[in-house]
């Protein structure tokens, strides 16, 4: 079994740094939880470098994910703020070619 944190987008990103050597998941909704289709948040990009850098900083194998709005442009930015997951929805499935999506997404990541 593995544990995970969410941080949703009005939650303090330190809230969850106490218990950093007790997950093995931190994931960063970059929408509102509720509904697929929303757009990125962009001030979720500092949240995902706050935790990334906490990880980091006391050496922990914690992966950081994000969820929500996640495609070809967010994507990128967001493993380059130090995410390590990508959860994609919509930009995936209500893609004419999923699969095809899902490869330039992928590569968008540098994956």
């Amino acid at each position: 079994m593995r544990a995970g944190l969410a941080v949703n987008p009005s939650t303090e990103v330190g809230d969850v740094f106490p218990f950093l050597e007790s997950v093995d998941r931190v994931l960063v909704m970059t929408v509102q939880p509720g509904w697929a289709g929303q757009r990125f948040l962009d001030d979720s990009l500092p949240k995902v470098e706050s935790v990334r850098k906490e990880i980091d900083r006391r050496g922990l194998a914690v992966e950081v994910e994000v969820d929500g709005g996640i495609d070809e442009r967010s994507g990128p930015r967001c493993i380059a703020a130090g995410a390590t997951v990508l959860a994609a929805a919509s930009s995936i499935f209500k893609a004419a070619d999923p699969a095809d999506a899902a490869r330039r997404l992928s590569t968008a990541a540098g994956r």
